[in-house]
Formats: C-alpha cells, structure tokens, sequence
C-alpha cells in the first residue's frame, strides 16, 4: 500500500505552485519582469557597490532563476556588510537546501531564527530538513513553531500530521490534517491522509468519504482505495472517472519533462492536437497569472513530446 503522509518532506525547494510555502508571495510579483528587475539591481549596485537591500533583492532574482551561485555571492555580500539581515540567511539556507547542502542549510535557518524567532517559513524549511533525516523530534518542534507563528501555514499542518502518523500518534494526526482541509479545502494529500488514516485502522465509512474528495481533487492514488472499500463494503462501485481527466490531472502534477513522458507513457491521447489545444484553453482561461508559466512550461513539454513523434 502506498504510504505519502509526508507530504513535501524533502530536500528540494517545495515547486508546486499551490504551497509555495518557502518563499514570500509579495517577491513573486516582483519578479514579473525580470530582466528589467536585474538591470534595474544592476545600475542601482554601480552606483552604490554596499546597498544592503539591492544586493539580497538581486540574489533573490538570482534564485528565482535558478543562478544560484550568483544568488550566493549577492547574499554572501549582503551577510557581510549587514550580519543582522534575518532575510539574507533565510534565502541563503533556501539555495543551500535547493542545492543539498543541508548542514549549511541548517545553519542558515537557525542564524535567521536567531535573528528574529518570528519567521515562521524559516522554522517549516528546517522541519523539512529534519524530517527528511527521520529526526523527528526535531522536525515536530520546528513544525509547531511555524504553525504558532503563522496559524494558516497549512503545508506544516500536513508534514507535523505525517510525522504522528510515522510515531502511531494518530489523533493528533487526524487533527492536524483536519485543520489543514479546513485551511485550504483543497488540498487532495490532506484528504487522502485522513482516508489513509482510518483506512488503516478499519474504519472503512470514515475513509471513504476522505478518499472520494482526494480522487475528485486529483489524487492518483485515492480511486484504488475507494474501490477496495466498497468492495469490502458491499457498495455499489463508484461512477469511473473519464480517462481524460485523469490525464489533465497528471499533467498538472507533471514538473519535468521525465514526468510529462511518464504521463504520456500512461495516456498516449494527452499528444493528440485536440488534448493540446483543450488543455492550452484551459491554462488560458482558468489558470491564475501567477501559476500561468509553469502551466505554459507544461504544454511546452507536451508539444515537445508530440513533435517527437511525428
């Protein structure tokens, strides 16, 4: 049976546009125009080699772009001229933690929470870090100080929820993953930890319900589940979902061309032009400005895919 209570708990900065949790909503506005945006830091840093807030403004471009050794130098910069600036070392530790340097990571977030202890982002990524190593004692106290200092951070929520899974404390878990549905209704992996939860413990009709709204909300594994249980149950099977949206779902979950082949791979019909051109449609008139070029990298991978095979 596949166990995912974890959630994100991983090494790599979270890219799943829905819980951008490590990094600050406001800089992704910023960040609309970035080529303009690094001369603009650019022109700014000639005239003033020492300005503090240009140069961990210019590395946050950097590592919005993935220039991470660029971001590094800026806020190595940044430290040095101004040690106090809790911001430098957050974002620092978030490249070392893209980069897997976690000892450095580590230390990072911790000289930020120095810093200022109110940094509730700071103390998810060290949680993650934590619960990746099985340090979990750790990761709960991290989670539990983000979830006090930002009471709507959902995404802690749901890894401190998977580590009492891991620790057989299952109320607690059952609680923190409620909380999470309560904050973002739509969080598939929420729901489907609950079903997973009572599922595991017997109780089919409580899972149930759990395990429909996870598969409605796109969860790939929640529909062999609902099956088993109404077999167990004795109900009459669930309506099948269309095969075309399960493939519109995996391509929303694709984050690399491995994973837009492997979503190919399953549903062949996700290269033909008409599946191209509903999904561009949707993109289009669905998705938020904001989300929109991580959608458009998708039908870029897709289009790729079909050209390949002409």
């Amino acid at each position: 049976m596949v166990n995912r209570l974890c959630g994100n708990v991983c090494y790599s900065f979270p890219s799943r546009t829905r819980h951008d949790v490590g990094e600050n909503n406001v800089e992704t506005k910023i960040f609309r125009c970035v080529s303009s945006t690094l001369v603009c830091f650019d022109r700014a840093l000639e005239l003033e080699p020492n300005n503090v807030q240009a140069l961990i403004l210019r590395a946050d471009v950097y590592k919005e772009l993935e220039r991470n050794e660029e971001a590094l130098d800026d806020y190595h910069r940044a430290i040095q001229l101004a040690p106090d600036r809790a911001e430098a070392y957050f974002h620092r530790g978030v490249v070392y933690e893209r980069l897997g340097c976690h000892d450095r990571a580590l230390q990072d977030y911790g000289r930020a929470l120095e810093i200022d202890a109110t940094l509730a982002q700071a103390y998810y990524n060290r949680g993650t870090i934590h619960a990746g190593l099985q340090q979990y004692e750790r990761a709960l106290a991290d989670y539990t100080h983000a979830i006090q200092n930002d009471p709507k951070l959902e995404q802690a929520y749901v890894n401190r929820g998977g580590i009492y899974v891991a620790l057989g404390q299952y109320e607690r878990a059952v609680s923190d993953f409620t909380w999470a549905v309560q904050i973002d209704p739509d969080d598939a992996l929420a729901y489907y930890n609950l079903g997973y939860i009572y599922f595991q413990r017997g109780k089919l009709r409580e899972a149930l319900p759990h395990f429909e709204k996870a598969a409605q909300l796109g969860d790939p594994d929640a529909p062999q589940y609902i099956s088993q249980i109404r077999r167990r149950l004795r109900l009459s099977p669930a309506q099948d979902i269309h095969p075309i949206q399960l493939a519109f779902w995996a391509f929303e979950r694709a984050s690399s061309m491995r994973q837009m082949r492997r979503a190919v791979n399953e549903f062949p019909f996700m290269t033909d032009a008409d599946f191209i051109q509903a999904a561009a449609q949707i993109v289009a008139q669905r998705v938020s400005p904001l989300s929109r070029s991580a959608f458009e990298q998708r039908l870029a991978w897709l289009r790729q895919i079909a050209n390949e095979q002409k």
